[in-house]
């Protein structure tokens, strides 16, 4: 019996450990050029905004962390909403040159966009109710 709960513990913690390391973005590969990493820190660089900050690192990952205001959460479909429109929208031409994008939202969740996920995904209209 032991043996087994000293294997589910060691399970558990290879799960957990991989776990943090695909969440680093220095970790994730992609297909991007030098070109292509080094045309996204020039336009990127000069993009500061209050609400998020943006990297770009030279494995070709661009971090995006969007900011909210103390006390205020992320709910999941508006991060989804926002995680795709920055991803696969704002940043496309960069996904379709194989770089990866991933988008941290303040507070738990984190989304890393391809351009096999921002293809095979849609828009969730989450702001449509709002601009009704």
């Amino acid at each position: 019996m032991k043996s087994i709960k000293y294997a589910l513990l060691a399970t558990t913690a290879a799960v957990a450990l991989s776990g943090c390391q695909t969440l680093n973005p220095q970790n994730i590969h992609t297909t991007a050029s030098k070109q292509t990493i080094q045309e996204a820190k020039q336009e990127i660089q000069n993009s500061k905004e209050s609400n998020f900050d943006i990297a770009v690192y030279n494995n070709g990952v661009i971090y995006v962390k969007y900011k909210k205001p103390p006390g205020s959460v992320w709910l999941t479909p508006e991060a989804n909403e926002v995680g795709y429109r920055t991803a696969c929208k704002t940043l496309k031409p960069f996904v379709n040159k194989g770089m990866v994008v991933q988008v941290n939202f303040q507070g738990g969740q984190t989304q890393n966009y391809n351009q096999q996920r921002c293809d095979s995904q849609t828009t969730t209209n989450y702001y449509s109710y709002w601009n009704k």
